[in-house]
This record gives C-alpha cells, structure tokens and sequence, in this order.
C-alpha cells in the first residue's frame, strides 16, 4: 500500500479517465467527499473553502482514490472557478516520525515535485515562483505555474497552484484555476492565502 501519493499520480488518473479506462464517479454529495479527505487524507478545509465548493468528483482506483472539489471563488471582485485537488490513501495510515517508510521518502518542495513529475518528458511546466506554505496547523511550499515549455516553444496552461506540506505521509494538493482566466498577482496572493485555511488532522482527531 502506498504511503505517500504524489501530484503527478493525480494527473495519470485524470488522464487516465479522458481514454475512458479508470472508473469514475460524480458524487454530488459534497459531505461526503469532504469526510473523505478528513478520512483518508487527514486534511480539513476551511469554511472559506467549504463553502465556495459546488460539487465533486471521486476518482477510484485500487488502493486509492482522487477528489476534485469544484469550486467558486470571488476574489478581488471578480468571480473564478477553481479544481482542488487531492490525493489520497483507502488504507488510513498514521504519520508517524519512526517510520522507515516515512524516512526514506521525505517530502519534496512544489518545485521539486513538479520537476519530478515532468523529468524525462516532452515538456516541462514553468515553476513562476515557490514560496513558503503555512496552513492552519501544517508547513510546506506552493508553486505557480501557467505555462510549459518543449519543442523550443512555450505554451499556456490554466494557472495551478502545488502546495506540498513538509510533513512525511501528508499528500501534495493542488488547485487549477478556469482555463479563460489568467490570475493577477493580487489574486494570487489571495489564493494562497485561502489555501492557508486547509488543516492536518492527527490521526486521533479527524473531526
């Protein structure tokens, strides 16, 4: 069983369900998906959050599944539409320091997610600018990104936001924004900001 889901798993299973060869469910169910995350990635949104959320999408595979939250936001006087998404495990596992696992797969920085995830492709995503994440209770790094580059040409992409926690065994998370809209640097100061609402729950606490 996997401990630790990267970002780019995401993207395979969302790839994936474009050739119609992963099972996918749209749960209209919002609670739901949101004691899910709180289950089986030990994350919590904020009432921010929770409440700009219009539906979401269960992404099932054979030990795990993703969820996509759909979303509307207003930042800055303008409405967005967003993806948030997570990864996540079906087994729970606790984050625990002892773990050998856990010491030999540390968490890597956005950037270096990214980097990982493109190596040895055709194209690469831009990384704009990493910087420090603080959520509610949990620490890391989240990049932008809004275009790629490869075959000596650059091309854009709807802007994504990675944010990678800096603790073992907690998943990357990301959010994409509406491909028709190109953030300001105030609205992606804003994001950010919201994003910083998301909090780890311990093991012994998921409610």
């Amino acid at each position: 069983m996997m401990s630790y889901i990267r970002c780019v798993f995401v993207i395979f299973l969302i790839g994936i369900i474009s050739a119609g060869n992963s099972v996918a469910k749209f749960d209209s169910n919002v609670t739901e998906n949101l004691s899910k995350i709180k289950e089986y990635c030990r994350y919590a949104l904020g009432d921010r959050i929770s409440s700009a959320v219009k539906g979401a999408e269960k992404i099932s595979a054979a030990d795990s599944i993703v969820i996509v939250f759909d979303a509307d936001f207003s930042p800055k006087k303008r409405n967005i539409s967003a993806k948030l998404t997570f990864g996540c495990n079906l087994v729970p596992q606790a984050v625990d320091s002892n773990d050998q696992y856990m010491k030999r797969d540390q968490p890597k920085t956005a950037k270096e997610e990214i980097e990982l995830e493109d190596s040895g492709g055709r194209y690469g995503r831009n990384v704009v600018w990493e910087r420090p994440y603080r959520g509610a209770n949990i620490a890391g790094t989240v990049a932008y990104v809004n275009s790629v580059s490869g075959d000596r040409v650059k091309i854009r992409v709807p802007d994504f936001l990675l944010v990678c926690p800096n603790q073992p065994g907690l998943t990357c998370f990301s959010l994409e924004i509406d491909k028709e809209i190109s953030l300001t640097k105030a609205e992606q100061e804003w994001f950010v900001m919201i994003l910083g609402d998301i909090r780890y729950l311990s093991p012994e606490n998921r409610n």
